[in-house]
């Protein structure tokens, strides 16, 4: 599967693919697509060419549309992103880890071989109507230009992080950001955005790792999920993921309490 535009020329039904074979198909057309064959797939290229009314090409790169949706679906993202975090964590016991920007190397090499399929960009900017221009810490995006996961890093091993600000942004993100697209990929040749808009998947993961002090509310995961879901705990179920790696400190400390950073 690749994440780059493809400019084939019209095919011999008449359709004319998009910059992606994604983009040719909207949303609904390929949620009924996949509700269609989840039922019936002896003969999946005829089913949807006589549900959907579509040619036989057309059918065929829907068919090949379904089959990648559902190859990444299978991924266990969750599973992935503990095991990137514990790796990067047993680097930072090691004494390799000095900063944030490590972190996102190292969990960024971990992602790309991972999720072969999928485009991992660090530090993209999204901006979100009513709410400005967010810069999240990573994000994953998968073949069909939709964004997967949302990574937000805090490292303050130290001290006690802040953790109020980067919630918000997870939050307001996951309930405001599915009304939004975004230029994200750049052309090798020339620098500039392609034409493909990403979007924010319905089923994103927002994830929320954090190493801070083990007494700091940053790392307590019941504290960081009430506060991404509050009141919206039926629209936002099951899309947060905390993953915390508490320090302990000695319990006397020079000068009084750390302040939070």
């Amino acid at each position: 599967m690749s994440n780059h535009l493809q400019s084939d020329d019209a095919s011999s039904d008449g359709f004319k693919p998009s910059a992606s074979i994604s983009a040719e198909f909207s949303s609904d057309v390929i949620e009924r697509a996949d509700e269609l064959l989840a039922f019936d797939e002896a003969y999946p290229i005829s089913l949807l060419q006589r549900k959907l009314r579509i040619h036989y090409n057309a059918a065929q790169r829907l068919l090949d549309l379904i089959k990648k949706r559902r190859s990444l679906m299978s991924h266990d993202l969750q599973g992935v992103l503990n095991k990137a975090w514990s790796h990067a964590m047993d680097i930072y016991v090691a004494g390799r880890v000095n900063s944030e920007r490590t972190l996102h190397a190292i969990l960024y090499s971990q992602l790309v071989a991972a999720l072969p399929d999928c485009t991992v960009l660090c530090e993209p900017q999204l901006p979100i109507a009513q709410h400005g221009v967010f810069v999240p810490d990573v994000v994953v995006i998968n073949d069909q230009n939709q964004i997967v996961v949302v990574l937000e890093i805090k490292f303050v091993p130290h001290a006690y992080p802040v953790f109020e600000a980067d919630i918000a942004k997870l939050r307001a993100i996951a309930l405001d950001g599915e009304r939004s697209s975004f230029d994200l990929l750049l052309q090798p040749k020339t620098g500039k955005f392609m034409d493909v808009k990403t979007t924010i998947s319905p089923e994103c993961l927002f994830v929320f790792a954090v190493v801070g002090r083990w007494d700091a509310k940053a790392v307590d995961v019941e504290i960081v999920t009430r506060a991404f879901y509050g009141a919206n705990e039926d629209a936002l179920a099951g899309r947060f993921l905390a993953l915390p790696h508490p320090i302990k400190h000695p319990t006397a400390e020079v000068g009084g309490q750390i302040p939070e950073l």
